[in-house]
């Protein structure tokens, strides 16, 4: 009978009492006293026996299973119109660096946007169209460190159309938006000398350019070459090669101002940019200087090696 019982499914388990000694399985109410305590140990080791999932898995003895709302890997939030927040899961509460209990309700979510626009573009678009969808921000952990987040949120309202609260969703997204800038900088930089590119230089000459036409200021452009440097490669191997361009780089760097733009255009030319110049003596009194700091050996290697430049 016990067997027929469990089987239907939903049944944990089964204890059978009986007036008959002779009944199999069953605990006799001959000795009360004995079948009590009998019946109190079987039903302690039936409430320590672990449950069985839906899938015939086992939880551990006391471990309960994990609620939807703190299993999910996204985090999962619920704040006042303020901000305030009044629930948050697991996964919210570590993105946050943050416990649940101090969280709530002394913790307040918009606060922690790093960005006051971003703040500010969370309000509105929660008041003008009820809803926040897909908003991309950063949010800071109160270790101090950031990290990017795509969020999405709505309103809740009572019977009477009162708001409650907000209900939301946030997605950390760091990795790739810490991808997307690597990417973005590999466009764009030369890998090797950590300058912009020719695609950059190009981007921002135009803008310059354009920008020159309703001004009174003149731009110039320098085109330098790096002389001997076939030598070099010869000599020391594309790694000394690399070297060179490196200090090169650094050296043509030190002598442009801050607005000034230089960028490596080809395997050992640089091109710079120069802006906000009223004669073209300012732009020769530059090249003059790349060209001087061009005459401070370059160490390579434990030699000392003599290089010029050639600009144009």
């Amino acid at each position: 009978m016990e067997k027929i019982l469990k089987e239907v499914g939903s049944i944990r388990a089964v204890l059978l009492v009986s007036s008959d000694s002779a009944a199999e399985g069953a605990i006799s109410l001959e000795d009360r006293q004995s079948a009590f305590s009998r019946i109190l140990r079987k039903l302690e080791s039936i409430r320590e026996e672990p449950l069985a999932s839906d899938h015939g898995q086992e939880t551990s003895p006391g471990v309960h299973p994990e609620s939807l709302f703190d299993s999910v890997p996204v985090g999962l939030f619920r704040i006042d119109k303020e901000g305030g927040l009044i629930e948050l899961n697991k996964t919210m509460a570590s993105m946050l660096g943050i416990s649940r209990q101090a969280a709530v309700p002394s913790g307040n979510l918009l606060s922690c946007f790093t960005d006051p626009d971003a703040r500010k573009t969370w309000m509105q678009s929660m008041e003008k169209e009820h809803a926040v969808r897909s908003m991309v921000c950063e949010l800071s952990r109160a270790d101090g460190n950031s990290l990017w987040i795509r969020t999405s949120a709505r309103p809740v309202y009572d019977a009477q159309g009162n708001l409650l609260w907000h209900d939301g969703s946030v997605e950390d997204i760091t990795v790739q938006k810490r991808l997307e800038e690597r990417l973005s900088f590999l466009a764009t930089q030369d890998i090797l000398t950590g300058l912009p590119n020719r695609n950059f230089f190009q981007d921002q000459a135009k803008l310059t350019l354009s920008q020159a036409c309703y001004s009174d200021d003149s731009v110039a452009i320098l085109i330098i070459d790096i002389d001997r440097f076939a030598m070099v490669n010869e000599e020391f191997g594309i790694k000394g090669g690399d070297k060179i361009l490196q200090m090169s780089a650094l050296r043509i760097k030190e002598q442009l101002r801050k607005s000034d733009l230089v960028a490596r255009l080809d395997r050992d030319r640089f091109i710079v940019l120069l802006n906000g110049i009223h004669t073209k003596k300012d732009a020769f009194t530059v090249a003059r200087k790349i060209c001087l700091a061009f005459t401070t050996p370059f160490a390579l290697s434990g030699s000392s090696l003599l290089l010029s430049a050639s600009i144009g």
